[in-house]
């Protein structure tokens, strides 16, 4: 089995497998580790008691044959307390000792000068050769070794460690067996956690999987508590309130799109059938206004198209935003009846020209459309280093239950459409995107006189 299908095999596994194999093979590999540095280090601390212990004995041991007139025999009499000893001469011959297994050959490689204390630890001795043994070598300084002559003498002194091992045997075994079961008992526990958690996750999948469109009204059920899967809960229903918002938001636009089509492509329909001897000026004129009206609802939607898309891409330069409203109270004034006031003082931008002057133009044609005799226009400084544009007119202030909705599109006041004043409805909500684009924003309130308001707020350059 190769190594992309050992792993493809380990993805289709469920998450829940997948976290309790990767926590089994990550604590049985420290429990290992853990107990293996458990075993040396216990091993080094019995080492070295039993060496101390041992060591003692030897000092013991050789004070005695120090003060014996007859060294070479005093082992036999010596109590051993279960180690064995040996009495080697200088040249390595076993002089005396206390068992007769061990008088051949010496218990250990070792020699040691008058005074000098040595140690090792053998597999096995003369003695008892499958038995680990501690082994201390001891010098004497004698008179003589055995009534054989002068020079000094080591004591052997061996201890078995066989107690020791099964203490450090059997520590480790009931140490590993109780991580062991604590091992076992962590990974029962963190099978309930997941089960419990990804129980509510798959009810909340669940759930989503039964919602087959944007216009459903089921919704995720929320878990009690305030963890996580409770915040994906209450995210997923959130998301699914949007969506669901937006699919009105986008069947209203197609909705209001089409009625606002429909009326100009009627218009040019029933005058070129009512015209089968060809179309006369009046016709040619109707059907200009009504072709000219599907241009403008078509850069319109293409306007939103784009700041919902990528963004609405902006010349910026240095805008005279008074030249803008004075330019347009004279096209007002020429091209229309109402009463036009301005308020201008300089203001300076930096934006692109074309679109804040769709921005005024915009706000201006809304004015008209609700106008009773006058309309004012207003540009200059504000507070917090802000240019403020206002577009005033005499007509119904915009109900405050209505003033942020007036900015979606194919918004209309009642009035409004029982007056059929011809707008699409889009006018505010280009306004609002362009706006905003420039890094400002607009609103919709009431001026102090009490006329209806549309308030601009740019960010002034530095």
């Amino acid at each position: 089995m190769t190594a992309s299908s050992l792993l493809t095999r380990w993805r289709v596994r469920s998450l829940r497998f997948r976290i309790l194999a990767v926590t089994a093979a990550a604590a049985s590999l420290a429990l290992v580790v853990a107990l293996g540095a458990y075993e040396k280090t216990l091993e080094a601390v019995v080492g070295n008691t039993t060496t101390t212990a041992v060591t003692e004995q030897a000092n013991q041991i050789a004070s005695i044959i120090v003060a014996a007139r007859e060294p070479a025999s005093t082992l036999r009499s010596v109590p051993a307390r279960g180690s064995v000893l040996q009495l080697l001469g200088s040249d390595g011959r076993v002089l005396s000792y206390n068992d007769v297994a061990a008088a051949n050959r010496p218990l250990a490689d070792l020699h040691a000068a008058p005074g000098q204390v040595v140690t090792t630890r053998v597999d096995g001795i003369p003695t008892n050769e499958h038995e680990a043994y501690v082994v201390v070598g001891r010098g004497l300084a004698t008179g003589s070794e055995g009534g054989r002559g002068g020079g000094g003498a080591t004591l052997l002194v061996a201890t078995p460690l066989q107690t020791e091992s099964l203490l450090i045997e059997g520590a480790t075994t009931a140490l590993g067996v109780l991580a062991l079961l604590l091992l076992a008992g962590l990974l029962w526990l963190i099978d309930r956690v997941l089960g419990s958690a990804l129980g509510r996750v798959e009810r909340v999948r669940a759930s989503v999987s039964e919602i087959g469109a944007t216009r459903s009204p089921v919704r995720v059920p929320v878990p009690p508590g305030g963890d996580e899967i409770t915040h994906l809960a209450q995210t997923m229903n959130d998301m699914l309130d949007r969506l669901q918002r937006a699919d009105a938001a986008q069947r209203a636009f197609v909705s209001n799109a089409s009625h606002e089509l429909r009326s100009p492509l009627t218009a040019i329909r029933v005058i070129s059938e009512s015209s089968p001897a060809g179309i006369d000026a009046a016709g040619t004129a109707v059907v200009g206004a009504e072709a000219l009206r599907m241009q403008r609802l078509v850069d319109d939607l293409l306007t939103l198209a784009k700041a919902d898309d990528q963004g609405i891409a902006l010349q910026h330069r240095d805008v005279d935003l008074d030249d803008v409203l004075i330019e347009e109270i004279r096209h007002l004034r020429a091209t229309s009846s109402l009463t036009v006031v301005g308020d201008i003082h300089a203001a300076r931008v930096s934006g692109d020209p074309d679109r804040l002057a769709q921005v005024v133009r915009n706000l201006v044609d809304n004015a008209v459309r609700h106008a009773r005799s006058a309309i004012r226009l207003a540009c200059g400084p504000g507070p917090a280093r802000t240019l403020v544009i206002t577009v005033d007119n005499d007509g119904d202030v915009v109900p405050p239950d209505l003033r942020e909705a007036i900015f979606d599109r194919f918004i209309r006041l009642q009035d409004s459409r029982d007056r059929d004043t011809g707008g699409s409805g889009l006018g505010l909500s280009i306004v609002q995107a362009l706006v905003e684009a420039h890094g400002g924003s607009v609103s919709a309130g009431v001026a102090p006189d009490g006329w209806c308001r549309f308030e601009v707020r740019l960010p002034q350059p530095a």
